[in-house]
């Protein structure tokens, strides 16, 4: 593992170009992917450089802390699991009338 290491390291100034590099591309990728919402069969063109932009972002910052120092520990990663989860929830309830202000309501009664 240690020879890995060794033939994988990267000067920090190498790194942060690498990084910059990447983010860039990725950003320009999802912006493509936003602006081909306007065109003919956009969805699909969207979804694919939306979803690529949004990947090459987030693996840009591999080169600067490295694949392994990105592992989050598993109780923080399942407490912002079931924050995702309770947002997903809130925001779907927006589609159902008066949802929203009935679980208000039933909140409020329950904590007061």
């Amino acid at each position: 593992m240690s020879q890995l290491d060794d033939a994988s390291t990267l000067s920090w100034s190498t790194r942060l170009k690498a990084f910059l590099a990447c983010f860039i591309l990725g950003i320009l990728l999802s912006f493509l992917g936003s602006f081909a919402l306007f065109l003919h069969r956009g969805m699909t063109v969207f979804a694919v450089f939306y979803t690529l932009g949004n990947v090459t972002s987030l693996l840009s910052t591999c080169f600067l802390m490295g694949p392994f120092n990105q592992f989050h520990k598993p109780g923080l990663a399942l407490l912002f699991i079931i924050i995702q989860s309770l947002v997903m929830t809130w925001y779907s309830l927006s589609y159902i009338p008066y949802a929203r202000d009935a679980v208000k309501k039933t909140v409020m009664t329950c904590v007061v």
